[in-house]
């Protein structure tokens, strides 16, 4: 059990449980224990198939994201992964490490 004052840390679901369909940097996924289709963007998929495949924090999670664009990992990215971050472990796609 994690206490209140650790670092939240998240891994995305078992890749066995998803199923992907891609086009011009559009995703399709399929989660299969919720039985619904999710469409996500590119960073979306990113996150989910490259940088949590071992728990990261949110400081982690927005360095990685930033370097894979190449970008500095301001404020407003560590803003955008922590709401991504909430909703895709609303909808099971990720989940607390």
């Amino acid at each position: 059990m994690h206490s209140e004052t650790e670092t939240p840390r998240w891994i995305a679901a078992d890749g066995a449980d998803l199923r992907w369909s891609a086009w011009n940097g559009n995703y399709v996924l399929y989660h299969r224990p919720s039985g619904k289709t999710h469409f996500l963007n590119d960073s979306s998929w990113i996150l989910l198939n490259e940088v949590l495949r071992e728990p990261r924090s949110l400081t982690e999670i927005a360095a990685s994201l930033a370097g894979m664009r190449g970008v500095p990992p301001e404020d407003e990215l560590r803003s955008y992964v922590a709401e991504l971050m909430m909703r895709l472990e609303e909808i099971g796609l990720v989940e607390r490490a």
